[in-house]
C-alpha cells in the first residue's frame, strides 16, 4: 500500500535521495525547451529549490552527505559543490564514454567506469576541487562497460558489475579483487546495507540476489517476470515463428499457475497470490557475454505444453543463428511427486532436422498410452509414445513411434479430441483428421476463403466442433456433419479456448488504440459478449482457470502481464431490446444479410409514425463478396435466395404504413420469417465521442463479416 505521496509540479526523469539526510532529495526534470533542470526538494517542508539548468544529461549521482552532485553526459562529468548553499561548478573530461559513477564515502575522490571496462579514480574533491591538476589511477578487469559501482560504508571496498554477470569486489588498498561469478544475467545495480554484512545485486532479468559478505554465497533470491528482460532477443529473431511461439502464455494444469518463457527457464507464477512459485531451468548454459560488439545469439524457449493431468511437460528450445543451421532440442519432463518439481526424462536434439518445430500437443486421454505429436519445418508430423519400464531400462522413456506427412504440405497447428481418438493437423488451407493409433487419414476438412493458410485451430472441449482462423477469417466446423457451421470475415489475431466451458475468445487489434475481445459459443454464430480494453496492444493472451470462473490474462506491448477486470472494462452487450433512435440508424446499416447485399438493399428511415421503404439499386453480382470468395461446391441451394432474388427483381414502389398497429403486426411477421436476426447493440458503460463511434464501427464490421452458416464441405 502507498504510505504517503507528494505532488510535484514537474515531471521526473531521475531522482536521488541523500543517504545521510533522507528528508531531501535531488530531482532531474525535462523542461519544455528540451533542456534539463535539477531541483532540490524537501519532503518535510514540501518546498522545492531550482538548482541548475543544463542541456545534456545521461544520469546523475549524489554524495552520501549531499555536498557534491555529479551530472554525467557522454564523456563529461559536471561536478557541483553545494557548500554554504552556493553551488560551484567543475567539469571533468574523460577519454571514454562514462557508464557508471560513484563518490567515495570518506576520501576526496570519485570513480568513473567507462564503456571499455576501465575504472578510473580521480582526486578532485575537497581541497582539490578548485585545482585542475588532479591525480588519477586506473583498475581494469571488465571486458565490457561497467554498468554499476558501489562503495562499502567504510570505503575499504568497491564493488562493480556489468554485462559479464560477475560481481567484482575490489580491495582498494592492495588492489586485490575477488569474484562472485555466474549470477545469471548482467548486473544493473548494487546495494549494500549499513553494516556491510549483506549486499544485493539487481540483474537485467528482474532477479535480486541477497549475498552474505562472510562466505560470499547467495543467501536468498527474488525473481520477477523475466520475459521482458530478453525482449530484444525475441524481437530481433529473424523468423516470425520464433516471436509468435516465445510470447505465448501457458497454464500449468496442476495448480493453474501461469507459465512464462525466459531465455533459459520457465517461470511458474501464482497470479492469485501474486508471487513466483517455481522456476524450471530448461537450458543448462551459463550466461556468456558478447564478443566485441556482436551479440551472441542465445537459445529461446519457443514451445511448452503440458499433458491434461500435468504429469508430463514438453519443451522446445531453439537457437537461430545466421552463420550456422538452426538448433532445436525437444525435452520431455516428468513431474516428481517427492520434490514437487519437473525432472527431465528424455531429450531429442533436432527432432525435425535442421528446422523449426511448429507445434506440439499431448493427447488428452488418461486411459490410453500418452502420446505427443509434433509438426516441423520438414513438412512431417511425428508421434512420440511413452515406453514402459523394462529390465534393461527401468525408467520411463519416450521415443518416436511413427513419421507421417500429408501431400508434402506445410504442417501447422495440431489438436486432439477430448478422448484422444482423433488428431487434427493443419495442412496449409486444410484440416486433416487422423487416427493417431494406426496413422490412418480419416477425413479432410477443406474450406478456406481466398486460400488463406490456417493459423490457429482447436478442438472445442466437450463438443463436436473445431474452431479455426486464418488472417482474415474465423470459422467453426461440425464434425457430425463435416460442415462449416458459420464463418466470419474477421481479422483474428489470437484464438483462445476457455477450459471450463465450450466458449472461446478471439482477440482483434484496433487500428487506433486498445483492442477488442469477443466471446463466442460454437452453437451460435453471434458473439456472446465483446470487451474493449483501453490499453496498449497485446502480444499474447490466455484464459487462466479458476473455480469461480476463468480470468483473462494478457501480455501487453511492453511485455508486462495484466489481469483483465471484466467489470471495469467497457463491455458491449447483445440483447433483444431496441436502442435509441440515434443508434438505430447505425444498427440498421449493420443488419444487412448476405443475400440482401448481393441482390439489393432496403433502407429504413423513421419519420414520426410513418415508415418509408425505398428500393436501392441492386449491386452487380460479380462484385459481391459472396460470389468472389466462395467456391461453387460449397454454395447453398438456390432455393434459399430465390424469394429474395425475385423480390428484388420486381419493380417496387414506396410503401407507407397506414397505422402504428399495422406496422407492429407486420414487424412481428417479418421477425418470424427471419432465420437469425441480428440483435441490437447496447453499451452498458456508454462512452461518448470518438470511442462510441469506434465501437459502433467495429461491431458493424463484425455484423457485415458474417459470410454464411451451415455450408457443406
Amino acid at each position: 500500500n502507498i504510505c504517503k505521496s507528494w505532488k510535484l509540479n514537474f515531471n521526473v526523469k531521475q531522482f536521488k535521495f541523500i543517504e545521510k539526510d533522507p528528508v531531501n532529495a535531488y530531482f532531474v526534470s525535462n523542461s519544455d525547451d528540451n533542456e534539463y533542470v535539477l531541483y532540490l526538494y524537501n519532503f518535510k517542508e514540501k518546498n522545492c529549490q531550482k538548482v541548475l539548468k543544463f542541456s545534456k544529461f545521461d544520469f546523475f549521482d549524489v554524495s552520501t552527505n549531499g555536498k557534491y552532485i555529479a551530472i554525467i553526459s557522454n564523456d563529461e562529468a559536471l561536478l557541483l559543490s553545494s557548500f554554504n548553499k552556493a553551488y560551484t561548478e567543475k567539469v571533468i573530461k574523460h577519454n571514454e564514454k562514462i557508464t557508471s559513477f560513484a563518490f567515495h564515502p570518506k576520501n576526496h575522490y570519485i570513480v568513473l567506469g567507462n564503456n571499455i571496462g576501465v575504472i578510473t579514480s580521480i582526486y578532485c574533491l575537497g581541497d582539490y576541487f578548485n585545482n585542475n591538476n588532479y591525480v588519477e589511477s586506473s583498475m581494469h578487469w571488465h571486458s565490457h562497460g561497467v554498468r554499476t559501482m558501489k562503495f562499502t560504508s567504510d570505503g575499504y571496498y568497491l564493488m562493480s558489475g556489468g554485462e559479464e554477470a560477475v560481481l567484482v569486489i575490489w580491495q582498494l588498498e592492495t588492489r586485490k579483487k575477488s569474484f562472485i561469478p555466474r549470477l545469471g544475467a548482467p548486473i544493473q545495480s548494487i546495494s549494500i546495507n549499513g553494516s556491510n554484512t549483506l549486499f544485493a545485486t539487481y540483474l537485467e532479468d528482474s532477479t535480486i540476489h541477497i549475498i552474505t559478505s562472510s562466505d560470499m554465497n547467495i543467501k536468498q533470491t527474488f525473481s520477477g517476470i523475466k520475459m521482458a528482460s530478453f525482449k530484444e532477443n525475441i524481437l530481433s529473431a529473424e523468423s516470425p515463428i520464433l516471436y509468435k511461439q516465445a510470447v505465448e502464455l501457458v497454464v500449468e494444469p496442476r495448480h493453474n499457475f501461469l507459465v512464462t518463457k525466459c531465455e533459459r527457464s520457465l517461470q511458474f507464477y501464482d497470479i492469485k497470490n501474486q508471487k513466483m512459485s517455481n522456476e524450471l531451468t530448461v537450458v543448462s548454459r551459463n550466461y556468456i557475454s558478447r564478443i566485441e560488439d556482436e551479440k551472441i545469439r542465445k537459445p529461446i524457449i519457443t514451445l511448452a505444453v503440458f499433458s491434461a493431468n500435468g504429469k508430463w511437460l514438453a519443451t522446445v528450445d531453439t537457437r537461430e543463428d545466421k552463420y550456422f543451421p538452426i538448433e532445436t532440442s525437444l525435452k520431455i519432463w516428468q513431474f516428481d511427486e517427492d520434490i514437487q518439481e519437473y525432472v527431465q526424462n528424455t531429450q531429442i536434439d533436432n527432432p525435425h532436422g535442421k528446422g523449426f518445430v511448429h507445434s506440439m500437443k499431448f493427447n488428452n486421454s488418461t486411459e490410453n498410452t500418452p502420446l505427443l505429436v509434433t509438426t516441423g519445418q520438414d513438412r512431417k508430423f511425428k508421434i512420440w509414445q511413452l515406453n514402459e519400464p523394462t529390465k534393461n531400462n527401468p525408467l520411463y522413456s519416450w521415443n518416436c513411434r511413427s513419421v507421417c506427412e500429408y501431400k508434402n504440405k506445410k504442417l501447422g497447428e495440431v489438436s486432439f479430441s477430448d478422448d484422444g481418438s482423433v488428431l487434427a493437423i493443419v495442412a496449409e488451407q486444410e484440416i486433416s483428421l487422423w487416427n493417431p493409433y494406426n496413422n490412418t487419414l480419416q477425413y479432410v476438412l477443406s474450406y478456406s476463403p481466398q486460400r488463406e493458410s490456417i493459423l490457429n485451430m482447436h478442438f472445442i472441449p466437450n463438443t463436436y466442433y473445431i474452431v479455426a482462423n486464418s488472417n482474415n477469417y474465423l470459422y467453426v466446423w461440425s464434425l457430425l456433419t463435416c460442415t462449416v457451421c458459420w464463418c466470419y470475415r474477421l481479422a483474428v489475431d489470437q484464438l483462445v479456448l476457455d477450459p471450463y466451458t465450450n466458449q472461446f475468445m478471439v482477440g482483434v487489434k484496433s487500428k487506433d488504440f486498445g483492442f477488442y475481445l469477443l466471446i463466442f459459443d460454437p452453437n451460435y454464430f453471434f458473439p456472446l459478449s465483446c470487451f474493449r480494453v483501453n490499453d496498449k496492444s497485446y502480444r499474447s493472451l490466455t484464459y487462466l482457470p479458476d473455480k469461480e470462473g476463468s480470468f483473462v490474462v494478457y501480455m501487453s506491448d511492453d511485455f508486462s502481464l495484466k489481469l483483465l477486470n471484466r467489470s471495469e472494462s467497457e463491455m458491449i452487450q447483445f440483447t433483444n431490446k431496441t436502442t435509441e433512435d440515434t443508434e438505430n440508424a447505425t444498427n440498421l446499416e449493420a443488419q444487412q444479410e448476405l443475400f440482401n447485399s448481393m441482390f439489393g438493399k432496403i433502407s429504413i428511415s423513421d419519420d414520426n409514425d410513418t415508415v418509408t421503404h425505398k428500393v436501392i439499386k441492386k449491386k452487380a453480382l460479380d462484385k459481391s463478396p459472396f460470389a468472389t470468395t466462395l467456391s461453387s461446391h460449397i454454395l447453398v441451394s438456390l432455393t434459399t435466395p430465390f424469394d429474395i432474388f425475385m423480390n428484388n427483381c420486381m419493380d417496387k414502389k414506396e410503401v407507407v404504413a397506414m397505422s402504428e398497429k399495422n406496422k407492429e403486426s407486420k414487424d412481428s411477421e417479418a421477425e418470424d420469417k427471419r432465420v437469425k436476426r441480428f440483435e441490437s447493440i447496447k453499451k452498458s458503460n456508454s462512452v461518448k465521442g470518438e470511442s462510441k463511434k469506434q465501437d459502433l464501427a467495429f461491431m458493424k464490421n463484425v455484423f457485415n463479416g458474417l459470410i454464411t452458416k451451415g455450408l457443406k464441405a
